[in-house]
């Protein structure tokens, strides 16, 4: 369902509007927002229901993460911007606690835009730290770091002729032992310097 919103809002924007060099988009850019982020754990660290004989993957996870991001357009169509996060809300089940630690990305960031909107996509590499905590005795059982290739894409509403809204859908990290998977829509405002 989230998927076919963004597509569907992509869609609206790329049809809608003569996409046009963005020769009023170059230079910094600032901002922030809040991601939903679907995260798959597999950890032979965590016991399965609380039976510590039995090891497998966790169930799927919710994890809210929020966002600051820094970046520079150097042409009207390429940039490439730097992002930081922290998880704001844990997701529970009957014996742990699953928090997002941090997140770091680089991504490059290709971009269409108009006096409206822009399209863009991001590819690069996240590094993503979890923290998996028995709820008993709020015991750290694992506290692992994942990295890997990091993808998305994006529309971007203009609010104001220096400040955006975008939405995103993005695989911020998938690791290379498929260890841990998050992928997930994000709401985010620029504004541009």
């Amino acid at each position: 369902m989230k998927k076919s919103l963004l597509s569907l809002a992509l869609v609206a924007v790329a049809t809608s509007a003569t996409l046009v060099q963005a020769d009023n988009r170059k230079g910094f850019y600032a901002g922030g927002g809040i991601s939903v982020m679907d995260t798959g754990i597999k950890s032979d660290r965590v016991p399965w229901a609380g039976n510590p004989e039995v090891q497998y993957p966790t169930p799927n996870l919710t994890l809210t993460q929020i966002d600051v991001l820094g970046g520079y357009k150097y042409s009207p169509w390429l940039g490439a911007e730097a992002r930081l996060g922290t998880g704001i809300k844990d997701n529970q089940n009957t014996n742990y606690e699953y928090a997002l630690k941090y997140y770091a990305s680089l991504y490059w960031r290709p971009e269409v835009t108009n006096q409206h909107a822009k399209l863009y996509g991001l590819l690069g590499y996240s590094s993503v730290g979890v923290d998996v905590t028995a709820r008993a005795d709020d015991t750290v059982i694992s506290s692992d770091s994942y990295s890997g290739l990091s993808i998305g894409w994006g529309a971007g509403f203009t609010l104001s002729h220096k400040s955006n809204f975008n939405i995103e859908f993005k695989r911020l990290v998938e690791s290379s032992d498929d260890a841990l998977k998050m992928s997930g829509i994000s709401l985010i405002y620029d504004y541009r310097f």
